[in-house]
């Protein structure tokens, strides 16, 4: 997908984890955009790299409350290759990502993992680090509403007259009426 090969079989991970992740992956994120599958991928990726460093997972019984409090605490350890450590709001996206998975299959599939205890908002204000964006002034947001508004009345203006040309010349070969059908058709 998207020139992403996304193969749980290749994870480093005991079978009945890959099987478990494999299966909440793909029936609570499947139905998302292809263009976040991707990214989700990733975090597992990021998961799966937290399990072989830590050796905190041999079967699926040891994903519990205190794995994830070890999961979180690798996290905040975790550098971009420029040295700066990962934003507040990284970290928390691929916690969030495993969390859903997991509260998948407590819900999906019980008795397949422990009742889980999730660590409460581990990452507090995970936002306030973000840049604030600019605003567009007022002025320059109704011109281009107004704008907008004016597009729109144009083309259906333009739709309108379309209907009606065809309408008149749908069945005389050559006129624009015909040709608009013809076009349509094809």
């Amino acid at each position: 997908m998207r020139r992403t090969v996304i193969d749980f079989g290749s994870l480093g991970l005991p079978a009945d984890v890959q099987g478990a992740l494999a299966e909440a992956f793909w029936c609570h994120f499947g139905a998302m955009a292809e263009r976040c599958i991707p990214v989700r991928w990733f975090h597992i990726l990021v998961f799966e790299r937290f399990v072989r460093e830590s050796g905190a997972i041999r079967c699926l019984a040891d994903v519990h409350g205190g794995t994830l409090l070890r999961y979180v605490e690798w996290l905040n350890t975790q550098c971009r290759r420029d040295g700066q450590p990962w934003t507040k709001s990284s970290r928390a996206s691929a916690f969030t990502t495993l969390r859903k998975l997991l509260q998948w299959i407590e819900r999906c599939r019980p008795g397949r993992v422990a009742s889980i205890e999730y660590p409460f908002n581990p990452f507090p204000w995970r936002n306030r680090d973000a840049r604030p964006h600019d605003k567009m002034p007022a002025g320059e947001l109704r011109a281009l509403l107004k704008a907008c508004e004016a597009d729109i009345v144009r083309i259906r203006a333009g739709r309108e007259a379309a209907a009606a040309q065809r309408i008149a010349d749908a069945g005389q070969p050559g006129t624009l009426g015909w040709l608009l059908e013809h076009i349509d058709r094809q």
